[in-house]
């Protein structure tokens, strides 16, 4: 497979391009079986809590939040045709009941703004495109706005601003858990800048690092150059018999042709 290009230019440009799709496809194949690994342990140690049965039915949630007992402090969203807040006992544990208040305040601004829908679609779309880095620096980005929109929404319908910076300090004493597919109170990617936003404090400007835009950026180009790049077949042919069919760029018009070859 030459590509209509000089040499053996082709076969290579056609073997990268091969690994390429391969490469692609294991990716995304990783990231739909991880999705499903995180669905398949999400009910493996499920535990009861009565005493946010009051404060779930003032928010409007009961049916919708899951306990999972783990060591680790954390609260997120999953689910896309019936999504669910799951929080993790120490969480509960750590956090008083106005901070748990505001999480779950957090957390149901993500489930009325489809948020687990729309980051469980970027993360297959950033594994079917993982040699365009900016898609990743988009998502990135994404999300930390989403988490701040989320705090500010928690904030202003309970007007515990206080509350929500003392659980976000509370998560910096702890490990949590790398939650990278989901809406996450405790995302640990995004508690930096949302503490200091809160705190009305200089927040770094969103960056599209230089060498992430030109990677991508010429991975555009070889794709739109191999789409563009005209391959027209022709009949070779060696004392009368047919040998095979030849990529070429050369155009016949019928006056080039003889008895002979036809």
């Amino acid at each position: 497979m030459s590509l209509g290009l000089p040499g053996d230019t082709g076969n290579v440009i056609f073997a990268l391009l091969t690994i390429s799709v391969v490469y692609t496809l294991a990716k995304f194949l990783a990231s739909v079986t991880k999705i499903f690994s995180f669905r398949k342990n999400l009910y493996q140690f499920v535990t009861g809590n009565k005493s946010l049965n009051p404060l779930l039915k003032k928010l409007k949630l009961e049916n919708k939040v899951v306990i999972l007992k783990n060591v680790r402090p954390f609260a997120f969203c999953f689910g896309i045709r019936n999504p669910k807040i799951y929080i993790s006992t120490k969480l509960l544990r750590i956090t008083g009941p106005a901070e748990i208040e505001i999480i779950l305040r957090h957390e149901k601004y993500h489930l009325d703004q489809k948020d687990t829908l729309i980051q469980l679609l970027a993360v297959l779309i950033e594994s079917l495109f993982p040699f365009f880095p900016v898609f990743s620096d988009f998502i990135r980005n994404y999300r930390q706005d989403r988490e701040i929109n989320a705090d500010r929404a928690a904030v202003r319908a309970s007007d515990g601003k206080r509350f929500l910076s003392s659980a976000l300090q509370k998560l910096l004493h702890y490990d949590p858990a790398p939650l990278p597919l989901v809406p996450a109170f405790t995302d640990v990617n995004t508690i930096e800048t949302r503490i200091k936003t809160l705190l009305n404090l200089e927040v770094p400007e969103k960056k599209f690092p230089t060498k992430n835009m030109l990677l991508s950026l010429m991975s555009f180009i070889m794709l739109f150059g191999l789409t563009v790049t005209p391959v027209k077949g022709t009949d070779q042919k060696q004392e009368n018999h047919h040998n095979g069919i030849e990529c070429t760029k050369t155009l016949y018009s019928p006056a080039n042709f003889t008895p002979a070859d036809l």
